[in-house]
């Protein structure tokens, strides 16, 4: 939301626009906008579809600010029978209000650029949008004026034009060449081990027809080796990725960090050659905290969105405040749950989830200076220098590892030298953390879920649970770790070693109240969820 923001501001004055923000077409034809100003106070908005007025009814609101300025969206829709768009409609809005578009819409008015589908052709000017029958002399205009906007462009945006017709040209002269469906398939930039590379290896071994599935990873990155040995492996931030990224059908990952799902800077100029990609969401955990106001679709417009229990599900679909309806929320369980195995070797990890004020940044995930001060730190630091934790560990033949999010890695050294029952953390990756561990203690991350379908118990600590809420980017959703958790709820660090030691002396057996709790949260656990994905990802693409 943060570079809709920014986009958006030059442009929203008192009076406000409108943005275009995407359209769905069934029975129907549904177009989703919102209305931006910087009013606090509400206000109605008239419409007009062929003159024919009608009072937007706004169903969703998100403010938000960039430290200068405040902007206020309104989200609202205006449906369309297919008999209206099949006879032409012309769309504009009170006062001749501007109208813009945002990333997801199939087309840019700044470049003149239109839309063809079912025999219609959509386009823009400054304050209507035209759904109109196709014909030759339509076409044959349009195409005109988007001449007329190059030569616009590449006098007063010559850099990003130029870098658009590039990539134009590239695209043209190699599509002989692409005679495959790309399936661009990634986790992290630099990090593999995900459900990325759970569904990649699926797709490598069960791969359909027609098709072509590519890993996406940075060249520099540990795992590119190991990934380039499973199959075609492209590094982001090269033209090459960028040119695979113009063929590309379907963008897939587990992450949506943006050099990899939007690489080309000038993306708004090639939106007539990349209007057929989809996108996969297949998610790094199990939602359980309201992340809408990072992943709606407003925001981030994806065309399936995984999911994997009933609970999460319900807490997607249908809610204003995501934007995602059944066509788009699959519940298929995670890619990375079909390689998940048990092979415990006395080891309990500690995997606190990141803070934000505990980072100067999020790119550089630098400590912020008073790191020693901080709630975070004097939690972990009594833990992790605990000697009843630390001797009983040692009598009961079980090792430690403290296993922080990544984000926090560099706050590790702060802690100092840790007793030799610790092992070092960074020899793990998530697989072995699963697979070798014989329980978790964490706070609110999602990776309880990967122990929990485990049967392996999980321990919360949550000392500092006002703080989180109150200073990070997460807010309390339906989960409820009382309720819903698979394991005790501790406040304070001497209630957890107490628990946590009756545990290890008890052999870290899983109680059946939390048993049950598991039992009851999974949907599936016959290991075809990366089956279930791919049907859901082959049904998008007409080919079941």
């Amino acid at each position: 939301m943060n570079g809709f923001l920014r986009s958006y501001l030059p442009f929203v004055k008192d009076e406000g626009c409108v943005a275009l923000c995407f359209f769905d077409i069934n029975n129907s034809v549904k177009l989703t906008a919102c209305l931006c100003t910087k009013e606090e106070s509400e206000r109605s908005l008239s419409y007009y579809v062929n003159g024919n007025e009608g009072t937007a009814v706004f169903f969703h609101s998100i403010l938000k600010s960039n430290g200068q300025s405040v902007c206020f969206f309104r989200f609202f829709e205006i449906e369309l029978s297919l008999d209206e768009v099949k006879n032409g409609v012309k769309i504009s809005f009170e006062k001749d209000m501007k109208i813009y578009t945002f990333s997801a819409f199939p087309i840019d008015s700044s470049a003149c650029s239109f839309y063809q589908f079912e025999n219609s052709i959509m386009y823009l000017n400054a304050t209507s949008l035209f759904i109109l029958p196709q014909s030759r002399e339509l076409l044959k205009e349009r195409k005109m004026a988007k001449k007329r906007a190059k030569k616009y462009l590449f006098k007063n945006d010559r850099s990003n034009f130029i870098k658009a017709e590039i990539m134009r040209i590239a695209n043209a002269l190699t599509k002989p060449f692409f005679k495959k469906d790309i399936w661009l398939i990634f986790d992290r930039r630099d990090v593999a081990g995900d459900n990325g590379q759970a569904f990649f290896e699926y797709v490598v071994n069960n791969t359909p027809k027609n098709v072509k599935p590519c890993f996406v990873i940075s060249r520099s990155s540990t795992d590119y080796k190991k990934m380039k040995r499973l199959g075609k492996t492209l590094s982001p931030r090269t033209f090459k990725y960028k040119l695979y990224y113009t063929h590309a059908k379907f963008i897939i990952g587990s992450q949506m960090e943006y050099d990899i799902v939007n690489p080309i800077l000038a993306r708004d100029y090639l939106k007539d050659i990349l209007s057929e990609q989809r996108i996969v969401f297949l998610q790094h955990g199990i939602i359980k905290d309201d992340l809408s106001p990072t992943y709606n679709r407003y925001t981030k417009p994806m065309d399936i969105f995984i999911t994997s229990t009933a609970d999460e599900y319900s807490s997607i679909v249908g809610s204003a405040a995501y934007g995602y309806r059944e066509n788009i929320v699959k519940l298929t369980g995670l890619a990375r749950y079909d390689k998940l195995k048990s092979n415990s070797e006395k080891i309990i990890f500690i995997a606190p989830s990141w803070r934000r004020y505990c980072l100067k940044d999020t790119d550089s995930c630098e400590p912020v200076d008073n790191i020693k001060e901080t709630g975070f730190f004097k939690l972990y630091n009594s833990l992790l220098h605990s000697e009843r934790l630390i001797n009983t560990a040692s009598a009961q033949g079980y090792r430690l590892c403290y296993f922080p999010h990544f984000m926090l890695r560099k706050c590790t050294d702060f802690f100092g030298k840790l007793d030799p029952v610790f092992i070092n953390g960074q020899e793990f990756s998530y697989t072995d953390v699963f697979e070798k561990g014989d329980m978790l203690i964490t706070d609110y991350s999602s990776i309880q879920f990967d122990f929990a379908y485990l049967k392996k118990p999980v321990l919360y600590c949550q000392a500092d649970r006002d703080e989180f809420f109150g200073a990070h980017t997460y807010i309390p959703g339906y989960f409820s770790y009382e309720k819903n958790g698979f394991g005790e709820v501790t406040y304070g660090v001497d209630e957890l070693i107490s628990l946590l030691c009756e545990y290890m002396e008890k052999g870290c057996v899983l109680k059946d109240k939390y048993l049950k709790r598991i039992n009851d949260t999974f949907k599936y656990t016959d290991k075809n969820n990366c089956k279930r994905i791919l049907d859901e990802v082959l049904l998008l693409n007409g080919k079941s």
